[in-house]
């Protein structure tokens, strides 16, 4: 049975794949920008569920990017005060 601590540890590490992408991708001029785009999305997105799950919160099965912030928001990961995410 794993932990939530190496669910997270798994996010973290797929999170680390698409961000490679990203960077290896940023400097090619002929690079579609939707892959960077969604790439780096995806690297947000599960570094954000890392965080939650190593927090053992419980999240939805989503990939909007404000919903999980606001989710940090409200277990307070995050400041209430702080918008700069």
């Amino acid at each position: 049975m794993n932990s939530q601590l190496d669910h997270a540890n798994g996010l973290l590490t797929k999170a680390r794949d698409d961000f490679f992408v990203v960077r290896r991708l940023a400097g090619e001029a002929d690079a579609p920008g939707w892959v960077l785009v969604f790439h780096a999305e995806q690297a947000v997105e599960k570094a954000l569920k890392a965080v939650l799950s190593n927090a053992n919160v419980v999240y939805p099965r989503t990939h909007n990017l404000v919903m999980l912030v606001e989710l940090l928001r409200q277990v307070g990961i995050l400041d209430q005060r702080d918008r700069s995410f």
